[in-house]
């Protein structure tokens, strides 16, 4: 039974037993008796729970291996695995993006062009990355293993996840599905008999605030 006093039977399954109602699963470990009811509020204390994990803007990781020089409008990924002597390269993707090259920062070839995504780790004078597919033609992965101030890859990566379609397969963004939650609550409210039962009420209290007036 829901907040609003709407009744669903549900009939526990699966080892060990268990329901789901609206996206929660509820483990059923110990048999209730006829009648025995009990209140789950997993998220009563949430609201209490939340704090301050981090104080200290000097302990972000704000600063990306990728830099924000990348030019990228695909979804391939690089990943360092190893530091080597090549502290700063590029990764150029062909424009037909079926080959990749790497080349340091004046443009000058360190790498021949390869066959794109490479099926293993790709290694420049010491330093080892990994390459995923997705990568847009003519993408730029500029990458950067010095410190540097002002260098919020990271923080541009994270700003730029709201809008990103990463839910429903591809399809939403987070700002998409938050949206999506809010009328889908707002029409199980309005559809509830509680708020019906609560817009009667209104409407005929107001019907006999104009009746006194005119009276």
């Amino acid at each position: 039974m829901d907040p609003e006093k709407n009744a669903v039977a549900v009939t526990p399954s699966g080892t060990p037993p268990s329901i789901n109602v609206d996206g929660l699963r509820i483990q059923v470990d110990i048999g209730l008796a006829a009648g025995e009811r009990v209140i789950i509020r997993p998220v009563r204390q949430a609201a209490g729970q939340i704090g301050v994990t981090m104080e200290d803007p000097a302990k972000i990781a704000a600063q990306s291996y990728v830099s924000s020089k990348s030019i990228l409008t695909g979804q391939g990924d690089l990943k360092v695995l190893q530091q080597g002597a090549q502290q700063e390269f590029q990764v150029a993707i062909s424009p037909d993006a079926s080959q990749f090259a790497v080349l340091d920062m004046k443009g000058n070839i360190l790498l021949a062009p390869q066959a794109y995504p490479p099926s293993t780790p790709v290694t420049v004078n010491g330093t080892i990355f990994e390459l995923s597919g997705g990568a847009a033609p003519e993408d730029l992965f500029a990458v950067s293993l010095l410190p540097a101030d002002g260098e919020n890859g990271n923080l541009i990566r994270m700003q730029q996840l709201q809008t990103q379609k990463l839910m429903d397969g591809g399809r939403s963004s987070l700002i998409d599905v938050f949206e999506g939650l809010n009328t889908d609550l707002g029409v199980q409210k309005l559809l509830s008999p509680a708020w019906k039962m609560s817009a009667v009420l209104s409407t005929t209290q107001q019907q006999a605030v104009w009746r006194r007036f005119r009276g």
